[in-house]
């Protein structure tokens, strides 16, 4: 028997996933996954998507190209998906790399961020 989802939430979270070709009922989805600019929100912080790339590669999250370090991609904290780019008429044009954060990738950032000294 299936059951209609009521949680707006939860469906625009399946919703992000399946946009990043992620199926949402797979055993990695077991806490949440936010791309950088969701991110920048839910750590309400002045700042945006750019700014957080710039701060996680300062803080030595990410290389150069804002692929986490393998070592917080094992820990969970971040993880890496191939995002399909299309053209009007629906065809392959590229993949993108797309560079996810977990929930406790979040908290992880948020202390980091508290600990860091502005400048």
């Amino acid at each position: 028997m299936l059951s209609v989802c009521t949680n707006v939430g939860a469906v625009k979270q399946i919703q992000m996933l399946t946009s990043y070709n992620i199926n949402p009922l797979s055993p990695l989805q077991d806490q949440n996954w936010y791309d950088m600019k969701q991110a920048a929100k839910l750590l309400n912080t002045d700042m945006g998507r750019t700014k957080l790339f710039r701060f996680l590669r300062e803080q030595g999250f990410l290389m150069e190209k804002n692929e986490p370090y393998q070592s917080y991609i094992n820990e969970g904290f971040f993880k890496v998906i191939s995002k399909d780019i299309t053209g009007r008429k629906g065809q392959l044009l590229f993949k993108q790399m797309v560079t996810l954060i977990s929930d406790s990738g979040i908290e992880l950032i948020r202390q980091h961020l508290t600990s860091t000294p502005k400048n």
